[in-house]
């Protein structure tokens, strides 16, 4: 009846309704291991009666009951933001307190289908329709079991069982969106087509899925071509495609469609190096032919005097002047040397011809945030002597006793 794990312990958030008392019903004739979280928000004439009820049943079944009552605790904005939060909060600490293996949830087809209908009226960029069946909540493994349950099947096996629940008469009103799908649109469709509609939404999550992994696999080191995102068909696939990357980067957030096509103007533009702004301490960085997400990281200048051969190890770069000071064209003489970051006017010499060391870092397509940091060094008269050589991560740079923290 249920597709559990027979071995594991479950905790089982129960409202007192139809559809958690049938999930616990089921779960008692099954011998399943679990205990019961209720949640009593005192907002309805009959909430104290449910816990009571609820607490009677589980003493006649052996079975754990723990209650959360929000009377006294204070809450602001919307109340159904607010219930759910604090609910999940105390699932969690349930399931911490009992060590249990998963919540059990009795979401079913109609919260299915009434989902995916919300979801499409919004027209919002989805990585899943509907409901799934196994899903993570504040750390929390989620699973819904009856979700091939219609709520129909569930009232009525309550009935034919003798179940006891309660019913919540705030579902009867159309002042919330989900009670007016599910009175105008899902209890006027059959059995039969609650299955075809399904078997779409579960086709479009089918595509969906293959269409994130191809998306994720040119996402290499937290970065992605910008080619490949200029190659895409359509915008909502830019849209995944920079959800994918935020996701990679570790950004809750997901790109709007006015961001993404702001972003796309951006990759169009010639300029090689662009920054726009995700957060106030991230950005988007156009580099060249990468797209990647770095920090807001203002480096200052820093300067470091190194009187004689030795290994200098900073926060900035490691450079091993004790054995290879000859290999960086330094000589005994050239001591003390400055190693520093660029500053404006800088000039390196190839060949006797100057040429600036700004103009070096544009042309070795070196990246923007790397420019502040980069090492030069300086001899005892405060001639440039040296300027490491940049290389991109596509090419080899046998050079080791030199190194750049990046």
């Amino acid at each position: 009846m249920l597709d559990l794990n027979k071995d594991l312990f479950y905790v089982l958030a129960c409202s007192f309704g139809p559809d958690s008392m049938a999930l616990f019903d089921m779960l008692i004739k099954g011998h399943y291991h679990f205990a019961v979280a209720h949640v009593n928000y005192h907002k309805r004439d009959v909430s104290n009666y449910e816990e009571e009820s609820l607490r009677k049943i589980c003493a006649q079944n052996d079975i754990k009951i723990m209650v959360l009552d929000t009377e006294g605790i204070e809450h602001k904005g919307n109340f159904q933001a607010w219930a759910r939060e604090i609910r999940y909060d105390f699932f969690a600490k349930c399931i911490r307190e009992n060590n249990a293996d998963a919540l059990l949830v009795a979401h079913h087809m109609d919260d299915l289908l009434e989902t995916y209908i919300m979801q499409t009226s919004k027209n919002k960029l989805l990585d899943y329709y509907g409901i799934k069946r196994q899903t993570t909540i504040n750390e929390v493994k989620v699973l819904r079991p009856l979700l091939s349950y219609e709520k129909q099947e569930l009232y009525d096996y309550c009935l034919d069982n003798n179940v006891p629940f309660s019913l919540d008469v705030s579902n009867d009103s159309d002042m919330y969106t989900r009670n007016k799908i599910r009175h105008e649109t899902i209890n006027k469709l059959t059995k039969k087509e609650k299955l075809e509609v399904v078997k779409t939404i579960d086709s479009q999550n089918k595509q969906i899925e293959k269409k994130l992994k191809e998306i994720s696999e040119h996402i290499v080191d937290k970065q992605i071509e910008i080619a490949y995102i200029l190659s895409l068909p359509d915008i909502k696939d830019v849209q995944y495609a920079i959800d994918l990357l935020l996701k990679q980067n570790c950004i809750k957030k997901s790109a709007s469609l006015f961001a993404v096509k702001e972003l796309l103007k951006a990759l169009n533009n010639e300029h090689p190096n662009i920054r726009i702004p995700i957060t106030k301490n991230k950005f988007f960085i156009k580099d060249y032919k990468i797209l990647k997400i770095g920090d807001n990281l203002e480096v200052n200048n820093y300067t470091y005097i190194v009187r004689e051969p030795a290994i200098v190890d900073t926060e900035f770069f490691r450079v091993d002047l004790l054995n290879h000071y000859k290999d960086l064209r330094v000589s005994e003489d050239d001591f003390p040397l400055t190693i520093r970051n660029a500053q404006k006017g800088d000039m390196s010499y190839i060949n006797n011809i100057p040429k600036k060391v700004s103009r070096l870092y544009i042309d070795w397509k070196m990246p923007k945030e790397l420019r502040t940091v980069w090492p030069l060094i300086f001899n005892k008269k405060g001639q440039l002597v040296y300027v490491l050589r940049y290389y991109d991560e596509k090419s080899k740079n046998s050079n080791n006793f030199f190194v750049v923290k990046i």
